[in-house]
């Protein structure tokens, strides 16, 4: 019989245990406990969300069955309208923060550096898109939108389940907080926003989750595209606020739209009307 509460748990144990692990070479070294580590493991690491909720939709107890991740990773689910709003709007709000800091610094609008990531200077182009859409996208989403956000939507309502999502989300990066020189460059004020900005990030992706029809392609490439348009190396730190303010405004406003996404919303119905058991 399917134990969502027990599933739950042991895909954020899993989740937590694969990433890291991974991550441990990172953080060894950071805290001088270690030889130098290649930043690649911050890439494999990502990959535990997606992992933990393939194993665990393989259990008897398990609400979720492997097939509906399947499913939920088939084009066919996906429209030509989701992935034009999964790239066009991380594009645009990339180029209105280049646009504010150009603005800001008095200096012409410049795209140098646009393909290229501040944490893996050695990938460029196609490959910076390729590593952030299957590491950062499918690695994460898969898990968080695809098994844990409907398990935890079985009692709370979409907003509702987008906010408490947020608490194991921040707490799985902490072993970055403490390797990347990225996040330990935000300082406490930082770390707030970064936070906050977990908190829009999930409203934004369960809005856009529950809009895509439960399309997996659809919030990893929209995950995996705002990743690239805030932390491209083009991107100094007053284009980087810009960037956060306009996603807190469209997060707002998806805020209101999860409002409306009742328990139960991402769970198919029975013959009687009553969620399904076991999808």
């Amino acid at each position: 019989m399917p134990r969502p509460r027990l599933s739950l748990f042991v895909f954020y144990l899993l989740a937590f245990a694969l990433s890291w692990t991974v991550w441990y070479p990172l953080v060894a070294f950071r805290l001088g406990y270690g030889p130098p580590a290649s930043a690649g493991f911050h890439l494999l690491g990502s990959l535990g969300p997606a992992f933990a909720a393939v194993l665990v939709s393989l259990l008897p107890f398990s609400p979720i069955a492997f097939r509906t991740l399947l499913a939920r990773l088939s084009w066919r689910r996906t429209s030509l309208r989701g992935l034009a709003f999964a790239i066009g709007l991380p594009v645009t709000i990339g180029l209105a923060g280049l646009f504010a800091q150009a603005q800001f610094s008095g200096s012409p609008m410049s795209f140098d550096g646009v393909t290229r990531s501040r944490e893996f200077p050695e990938l460029t182009g196609l490959m910076v898109m390729a590593a952030s859409v299957l590491f950062y996208g499918f690695g994460e989403e898969i898990g968080w939108r695809g098994y844990a956000l409907p398990v935890i939507n079985r009692r709370l309502d979409g907003l509702s389940s987008a906010l408490v999502m947020t608490l194991p989300w921040a707490l799985w990066h902490i072993p970055l907080l403490l390797s990347s020189p990225t996040y330990q460059s935000l300082g406490m004020a930082g770390l707030a926003g970064w936070v906050v900005s977990l908190a829009t990030g999930s409203v934004m992706l369960t809005y856009l989750f529950h809009l895509s029809g439960r399309s997996l392609i659809v919030v990893a490439i929209f995950h995996a595209f705002i990743d690239l348009a805030m932390t491209n190396s083009a991107v100094q730190p007053i284009g980087t606020q810009a960037m956060g303010a306009l996603v807190t405004l469209v997060g707002i406003a998806a805020a209101f739209g999860c409002r409306h996404i009742a328990k139960d919303a991402f769970w198919p119905r029975s013959e009687d009307g009553a969620p399904a058991r076991r999808i």
